[in-house]
């Protein structure tokens, strides 16, 4: 089942249940609406029964006409609630009740009127014969008492009916609510656990893809959106591995392709430079100073050439190496750089600052060659200059270091600042700094590789400053 199916069935089972809720809360109000006046009315008959108990038998003892129209309103009153009962009470037992209670009132009411006539008739004085009075009281009395307790009988059963109401009512809606809850609960459940399985085997399959499995598939099964997000993922793999199986063999190509460039360039250079300087030494006392001049500048020009080979190889290698990421100690590469070039030019006063303890994963040898070309460049640069300070140092801020190799050289004008980290762009002569324009590209190539990325400033004899990120190594797949 699909899992927008799925959601829209809880949703609708949940809408479904907020409906039965409201319909059973209303109809469960009406009941205890209708429990509660039945219980108030059947109170009001009990207490209308009692008080009218104590008129009966205040008149009776004292014959006070107060007494006997009290007694005559609360019979009417007593008439109008069980009027009012018959309306109310449906049940058959609470009906029976009431039609009792009528005929008892009706008879009580009689015998009342009849005991007041003769009252009435002969006065106090004038006792009424005693056969009759004995008689009408006693069937009065026994007919008060009868009303009483039915409509004891009336008001226990009436309250009984309450409180079985309002138990039912919890009931149902104990029920009714766990039912809804149970539904949702195991509708919600049964999502949840489909979502964890797929999206854990998603994850799963992502971490071996991404681990260099290529032909890892996940292999999902059935018809929701997360098994067709899996379908998707092992299609996207299976381009994956195509087009990265087309790119090896590029790969495989571009080293043939590098190395036979390599070789067959070599030759005819090395010819070239060794053709020039036999020339020079067996018919240098021929010529003149002119063609001395042609063959130094050929065989110069032989020498730029193959390192411009060397360096374009270079290049190439960066991008396709593959990478062994570790703790790399970039103070020990700064200081050995430092070292080869203070023995290549000792006659130079250069000060080098290279702070301590800098170190940073990545792949030993192309962060090797990162700060070898960082260095060389920042020492060609401030040739022209009688002393010269070059640093090599780290900034932190924005939670990554920045590290940095900064000179009070040549520097650039930052107006051409998008060209420094192209292949083959220069910003000055050759005559004035030698080189092939390729170093500060090789360096962006490998800072690129591990994540990061490469930025200049600079001012025009005010030196320049070339920085550099290197992301952790759990965020960098190279």
């Amino acid at each position: 089942m699909r899992l927008k199916t799925r959601f829209r069935i809880t949703t609708a089972v949940s809408l479904g249940a907020a409906v039965l809720l409201v319909l059973l809360t209303a109809f469960a109000l009406q009941e205890a609406g209708h429990a509660t006046r039945g219980e108030a009315l059947a109170s009001a008959l009990l207490r209308e029964t009692f008080e009218r108990g104590l008129l009966r038998d205040e008149y009776l003892m004292l014959g006070e006409p107060r007494a006997r129209q009290q007694m005559e309103a609360k019979t009417l009153s007593l008439q109008r609630l069980i009027g009012q009962a018959r309306l109310e009470f449906q049940d058959e037992e609470d009906r029976r009740i009431v039609g009792e209670m009528a005929g008892l009132l009706d008879r009580s009411a009689a015998l009342f009127a009849a005991i007041a006539r003769d009252v009435d008739g002969a006065g106090r004085s004038a006792p009424l014969a005693q056969a009759f009075r004995e008689r009408a009281t006693s069937q009065l009395l026994l007919n008060s008492h009868d009303l009483h307790a039915r409509g004891r009988q009336l008001a226990a059963a009436a309250a009984a009916r309450f409180d079985d109401t309002q138990r039912h009512v919890v009931v149902a809606l104990f029920v009714t609510l766990a039912g809804v809850f149970a539904i949702i609960f195991f509708n919600l459940r049964e999502a949840g656990v489909t979502l964890e399985r797929r999206i854990t085997r998603l994850r799963d399959g992502a971490e071996r893809v991404a681990g260099g499995s290529l032909d890892h598939r996940i292999g999902a099964q059935g018809d929701d959106e997360l098994a067709e997000l899996g379908q998707a993922f092992d299609a996207m793999t299976a381009q994956l591995q195509v087009k990265v199986a087309a790119l090896e063999v590029s790969n495989r190509e571009l080293e043939s392709f590098s190395y036979a460039v390599s070789h067959d360039l070599r030759a005819p250079l090395r010819s070239i430079s060794g053709f020039s300087q036999a020339v020079l030494e067996d018919y240098g006392p021929k010529l003149d100073e002119q063609g001395r001049q042609y063959l130094l500048m050929a065989s110069e020009a032989a020498r730029e050439m193959g390192q411009l080979i060397d360096d374009l190889l270079t290049l190439s290698r960066v991008t396709r190496a593959e990478m062994v990421r570790q703790q790399v100690d970039l103070t020990a590469l700064a200081e050995a750089t430092a070292a080869d070039l203070r023995r290549a030019e000792p006659e130079r006063r250069v000060e080098f600052c290279i702070e301590p303890g800098l170190a940073a994963a990545g792949d030993p040898t192309l962060l090797g060659l990162v700060i070898d070309n960082l260095l060389r460049n920042a020492w060609k640069f401030t040739s022209r200059h009688a002393t010269a300070k070059i640093t090599f140092g780290r900034t932190q801020g924005g939670g990554s270091d920045t590290y940095f190799v900064s000179d009070d050289g040549a520097g650039f004008d930052m107006a051409y600042v998008e060209k420094l980290f192209q292949p083959f762009q220069r910003l000055h002569r050759a005559s004035e700094y030698p080189g092939t324009g390729i170093g500060l590209a090789t360096v962006n190539r490998i800072v690129r590789r591990h994540g990061g990325e490469a930025r200049a400033t600079g001012e025009v004899e005010r030196g320049a400053t070339i920085s550099f990120t290197l992301q952790p190594a759990e965020e960098v797949h190279a």
